[in-house]
């Protein structure tokens, strides 16, 4: 994925709890550092899973285990010069990560909140693309 950003501003979208609860998570129990786990709570109804950080580079990488497991991998690397700055954000994320819940790993519902039986996550065009930076 392309952001109009410095990687170092695009990392800290993702690390920092009250900017990534801007345009993914509805709550995140703290900032993304090596050797930390933190639950995360989704804007789907219900969706949830606890995140273990494997490695936080700064502005370079980020290395997650969420949903029992699952490897989240996501390198930010600058592109572009001055006056066009800009990051290519790159995950392996798979498919197999976002299962329905109740079959094997998968994001979990909040059993006090009702949640929805699929939790599932997408990403929008270029002109529905949030500003993740501020």
């Amino acid at each position: 994925m392309l952001v109009r950003r410095p990687a170092a501003e695009v990392y800290e979208a993702f690390a920092d709890p009250d900017r990534v609860r801007r345009f993914w998570l509805a709550a995140s129990s703290g900032r993304l550092e090596t050797g930390t786990r933190v639950h995360w709570t989704f804007k789907v109804a219900g969706a949830e899973t606890d995140v273990d950080v494997i490695e936080a580079d700064p502005h370079r990488l980020l290395d997650l285990r969420w949903d029992d497991g699952q490897p989240v991998r996501i390198t930010f690397e600058d592109r572009g010069g001055v006056g066009r700055e800009r990051s290519d954000c790159r995950d392996s994320t798979t498919s197999a990560g976002l299962r329905r819940p109740g079959a094997g790993r998968s994001l979990r519902r909040s059993k006090d909140r009702g949640g929805a039986p699929d939790a599932q996550l997408g990403t929008r065009g270029r002109a529905g693309t949030p500003d993740v930076t501020r």
